[in-house]
């Protein structure tokens, strides 16, 4: 099926390895592009309306340049499902036609057509003072971490963003040259890196699989 609009879809995961998370909406998801293009001074200086890929957005369009105007036409293969969205199974029509003597068939009556009810409003979440809580993605939301996933970020906390840690892991990666010079999509763990991901090579698309054992949801009281 494909995914349209701005709701919540299921990634696919080259764009679920740089989100950070498996599931957000489209919007989210170009918001990030833009502050990671932002961030890193990605847009051509010529023409701010080409981005210049560096290797987390190669690896996710396959190219070295992305036009803006272009960047959700590109996004569309990365998207899955749309979460919560399954089609309801439509109503079969009951009345059956019969012949009568004349040879001429009764029509069918059509359904009477069910009142659509008003969504009812989200109530806003407040704060104690009565201020309006602000809401993020989920690729917004912190984590818990394990100890081990902690000893290998700059910044690291007990809890941070799925986002960031992918970012604090890929800056590791880079500063201790652990990227294999003949394919650079395939990580060779050094030693603090093996007590997270194993000691086999991984690709950055497998990152946030083996990262599950070492992120845990925080639990609301």
């Amino acid at each position: 099926k494909k995914s349209g609009g701005f709701g919540k879809n299921y990634l696919k995961p080259s764009l679920a390895n740089f989100m950070g998370v498996d599931s957000c909406g489209r919007s989210e998801v170009v918001k990030e592009i833009w502050r990671h293009t932002k961030e890193h001074d990605l847009q051509d200086p010529n023409d701010k309306r080409w981005i210049i890929c560096d290797e987390r957005l190669t690896a996710l369009f396959g190219k070295k340049k992305i036009h803006m105007f272009k960047m959700n036409k590109d996004l569309t293969k990365h998207f899955g499902e749309k979460v919560g969205n399954e089609r309801e199974a439509s109503e079969g029509d009951d009345s059956g036609g019969s012949a009568d003597e004349g040879g001429s068939s009764k029509r069918k009556a059509k359904p009477t057509p069910k009142e659509k009810k008003p969504p009812a409003k989200k109530a806003k979440k407040e704060n104690k003072d009565g201020s309006v809580k602000k809401t993020g993605g989920g690729f917004m939301m912190p984590v818990r971490l394990s100890s081990e996933l902690q000893s290998l970020l700059s910044n690291p906390g007990e809890s941070l963003p799925r986002c960031e840690v992918v970012k604090q892991l890929w800056a590791y990666i880079k500063s201790n040259e652990l990227q294999n010079p003949a394919k650079k999509s395939e990580i060779l763990p050094d030693g603090k890196m093996k007590k997270v991901f194993g000691k086999e090579p991984f690709t950055g698309f497998a990152m946030m699989k083996l990262l599950s054992p070492h992120i845990f949801k925080i639990e609301k009281k």
